[in-house]
């Protein structure tokens, strides 16, 4: 009689054991695109890379290309911006397209990849060639 008495008891205490153990997810993040004007500044904001993690995990995004970019991703915000030192020209590249990683801090990091596209936006540039004035 009291093994039936224990069964549900052991068994509740079997599935908290089970219940506590908590997995680690990858974070989510998508495709992402953004659009620029030319002659941006260094550190303009182009836009927030986002991201989740289902864990409630911190996490760190890192630009993956094979090819130098003009932009950084600030750590604490998240917003992808214009380096120091780097101007963007329409006339040089309308389009600039590279990988995001994003990787959670869990006990054993995870990590996923998004494709970001950032399209130039043209500004219409007037010749100063002999000009004396302009008023838009």
């Amino acid at each position: 009689m009291k093994l039936t008495l224990l069964m549900p008891l052991l068994a509740t205490f079997m599935l908290m054991i089970f219940s506590c153990k908590k997995e680690n997810n990858p974070p989510i993040i998508a495709n992402q695109s953004f659009e620029i004007l030319e002659n941006s500044p260094a550190g303009s904001i182009v836009g927030k890379i986002k991201a989740s993690d289902p864990d409630g995990n911190n996490l760190n995004f890192e630009i993956i290309t094979t090819e130098e970019v003009p932009f950084d991703i600030e750590p604490i915000t998240k917003n992808l911006i214009v380096k120091n030192g780097y101007s963007i020209d329409y006339e040089t590249k309308t389009q600039y397209t590279f990988l995001v990683k994003v990787t959670d801090s869990g006990k054993s990091p995870l990590f996923n990849l998004a494709t970001i596209t950032v399209v130039v936006k043209d500004v219409k540039e007037f010749p100063m060639d002999g000009m004396i004035a302009y008023y838009p």
